[in-house]
């Protein structure tokens, strides 16, 4: 009898809206991509509509947000997080929280935001056309493509725990 592949679902919030990705097994990027809410309708609550829109699309086993608690995330991030966590507790999701060092930990020796993402599109070759460059200065913007990295990240992370 063949073993069942755990569907991970893992989520990332930006300033317009949410990056996903959606994982079977540790070896397998079913889907992913960057949702914007237009700007006009976006409210915490429109954003998690649009979360559980993703959700009843993937059909997770196990559902992966970044543990936000002594991050520098700020508000509306931490905010978007913990209602992600209720609509995962509401739907009986297995609900896993992956740390920064977690993730640095799985993707050893990648330690900035930019190594890891280097380390996830080497394991994920189809992401490679999304790699941002790396920012030359602190201080710029960081690319929202990066929040995909992010949350192939976590869901990695969660697997290897």
């Amino acid at each position: 009898m063949k073993q069942q592949t755990l569907r991970v679902v893992a989520f990332d919030p930006t300033t317009r809206g949410f990056a996903y990705a959606v994982l079977e097994g540790e070896q397998t990027l079913v889907d992913w991509g960057l949702v914007h809410v237009h700007v006009l309708r976006r409210t915490d609550a429109n954003i998690l509509f649009r979360v559980e829109r993703v959700l009843d699309r993937t059909s997770p086993d196990l559902f992966v947000v970044e543990d936000g608690r002594g991050t520098k995330r700020r508000e509306r991030a931490r905010r978007l997080i913990k209602g992600m966590e209720e609509i995962a507790k509401r739907r009986n999701l297995s609900l896993v929280r992956v740390s920064r060092s977690c993730v640095r930990k799985t993707l050893k020796p990648a330690f900035t935001k930019d190594d890891i993402a280097l380390a996830v599109a080497s394991i994920f070759p189809e992401l490679g056309p999304r790699l941002p460059r790396p920012r030359n200065k602190a201080w710029k913007t960081e690319d929202e493509r990066m929040s995909i990295f992010d949350a192939v990240s976590f869901a990695l992370a969660a697997l290897s725990q």
